[in-house]
């Protein structure tokens, strides 16, 4: 797709801004710790090359503090995951639904044995 008809989501552009307005009346060179936060929450959500390409970054600098806040979120500094516990219905089925900080759901529905929390961390982990 050719870049002219790609929109970039709102919070990208208002974070360009942000970077473009400190670009203009920077003091130092290095980029405020603020700022890094804010990219580093959108490169998250939005995908580290495309954040990286909004807000003019590195693409290796910001892909290792996305990295570095991943592990720190999975280390249990952020919220975590609530347990559940998943008990079978009497036909020996239920349905389990699991949702990302996206909003990308999973549904699995189990008749048997299944290992549902290595099916669960391998959906919730960071695809990279």
């Amino acid at each position: 797709m050719p870049k002219s008809t790609r929109t970039v989501p709102t919070p990208l552009a208002r974070a360009a801004q942000r970077f473009e307005k400190w670009r203009r009346s920077r003091t130092k060179r290095e980029i405020p710790e603020r700022l890094w936060n804010l990219a580093t929450k959108l490169g998250d959500k939005y995908g580290v090359n495309r954040t990286a390409q909004a807000l003019r970054l590195g693409y290796h600098d910001l892909r290792r503090r996305v990295e570095a806040a991943g592990q720190k979120a999975a280390s249990g500094s952020e919220t975590a995951a609530t347990f559940v516990e998943v008990l079978p219905s009497r036909g020996g089925e239920c349905v389990v639904e699991i949702e990302d900080r996206q909003g990308t759901k999973m549904t699995i529905r189990l008749s048997g044995s299944i290992d549902v929390v290595a099916l669960t961390r391998s959906f919730l982990e960071k695809r990279r």
